[in-house]
């Protein structure tokens, strides 16, 4: 046996059943089986992913929708790590026991009334951009637009 078998042999393996016969039933096996085994600890890789690899997952997903695994106009694979991302980091800002709070900055101290943050914390310094590959780091300048050229 191979494991570099194509989308539609792994899943047949799982779903005997054709596409048509039980669409609802082979989704919910793609999404349980494959896109959960593909999103696996993605927080932790999907900042420092080439952009190459990052192509090869999303080819797989279109092909994947074109076989009727998944419904494919809702389902790439940097929704789902995105999704996962904010996941993540809204359990660790949100609950002051979770194991990765205490690595989180200080909040910042606000004296204006400006708009409204996806985060009240301090934004630390970027140092170079193996750095900002870092799950905390990621997520902190996630919704900031910031044009820096880093020194290599």
């Amino acid at each position: 046996m191979s494991c570099w078998l194509p989308a539609h042999n792994h899943c047949s393996l799982f779903v005997p059943y054709s596409a048509s016969t039980y669409p609802k039933a082979l989704h919910a096996v793609f999404q349980a089986i494959v896109v959960n085994k593909l999103s696996y600890a993605s927080p932790a890789w999907w900042g420092s992913l080439l952009p190459m690899i990052g192509d090869v997952l999303e080819a797989f997903m279109r092909r994947s929708a074109t076989l009727g695994y998944h419904e494919g106009s809702t389902l790439t694979f940097d929704s789902i790590c995105t999704k996962t991302d904010d996941k993540l980091f809204s359990s660790i800002t949100d609950n002051r026991h979770q194991l990765l709070h205490p690595l989180l900055p200080p909040q910042r101290q606000q004296h204006y009334s400006l708009r409204d943050r996806s985060h009240n914390l301090q934004l630390p310094t970027r140092t170079s951009s193996l750095k900002d590959n870092n799950f905390l780091i990621r997520m902190l300048y996630k919704d900031i637009t910031f044009t820096c050229a880093f020194s290599q």
